[in-house]
C-alpha cells in the first residue's frame, strides 16, 4: 500500500486589494463564505499562527489545528497542537496526513501564508468585491494583514475554478477562486 500524499492548500477570505484582516479580526462577517470554509477544511488538519487562533478563539471541530507560536508553551493534544515554528506544524501536519489521510490547509494569517506558499499545491482563495483601504483611510498597516501574493501575480498557478458566491447580504459579491500549481513549470 503506497503511503498517502496529502495535498497543502492555502485558503483565505481577502477584499479585492488583497486584505484579509484589520486589528487581528476578519473585516467582516459573511456566513455564506464561513460554510463554504468549513466545507472545504472538514476532516483536515488546519495550520495556522497564534493570532489566527486568538482571533477564532477556540479550535475548529472536526479538524485537527496546528498553532504555531513561538510565544507560547507548546502543547500536544489529540486534535490540538501548539509548536513553535512553521517546521514543526508541517512535521507533526505530513506525521497525522500519513497516518489518517487527511489533507493539511494553511488558514493564516499573512506571515504563515508567506511563509509556506512554496509548500502549497492549491490555492482556495475567496475574494470579495470591496476595498477596504478605502473603509479604513487611518490604518497604518494594512500591509501587516494582507494576502501575497494577490492572484493577479501568481505565475505558477492556474486557474481551475471560478463561482460566485450568493450571499444574504447586497453589498457583498463574493468570488470563490481556486488555483492549481502548475505541474514542472520551468522559470527562468
Amino acid at each position: 500500500m503506497e503511503p498517502y500524499i496529502p495535498s497543502i492548500s492555502h485558503i483565505v477570505c481577502m477584499d479585492r486589494k488583497g486584505v484579509i484582516g484589520y486589528n487581528n479580526a476578519m473585516p467582516w462577517h459573511i456566513p455564506e463564505e464561513l460554510q463554504y470554509f468549513k466545507k472545504i477544511t472538514a476532516n483536515s488538519i488546519v495550520i495556522m499562527g497564534n493570532n489566527t487562533y486568538k482571533s477564532i478563539g477556540k479550535p475548529l471541530a472536526k479538524r485537527v489545528n496546528i498553532v504555531v507560536s513561538r510565544a507560547e508553551e507548546p502543547i500536544t493534544e489529540e486534535t490540538f497542537f501548539r509548536v513553535n515554528s512553521i517546521e514543526e506544524a508541517f512535521v507533526v501536519a505530513e506525521y497525522i496526513a500519513s497516518e489518517e489521510s487527511r489533507d493539511i490547509f494553511v488558514i493564516g494569517g499573512s506571515s504563515i501564508y508567506e511563509q509556506t506558499f512554496q509548500l502549497v499545491d492549491t490555492l482556495y482563495i475567496s475574494v470579495i468585491d470591496i476595498n477596504l483601504q478605502h473603509h479604513y483611510k487611518h490604518a497604518m498597516h494594512f500591509a501587516d494583514f494582507i494576502y501575497y501574493p494577490i492572484p493577479e501575480s501568481i505565475d505558477d498557478f492556474e486557474m481551475t475554478s471560478e463561482q460566485a458566491l450568493h450571499t444574504t447580504q447586497e453589498v457583498r459579491n463574493v468570488k470563490v477562486l481556486k488555483y492549481n500549481r502548475i505541474k514542472n513549470k520551468v522559470s527562468f
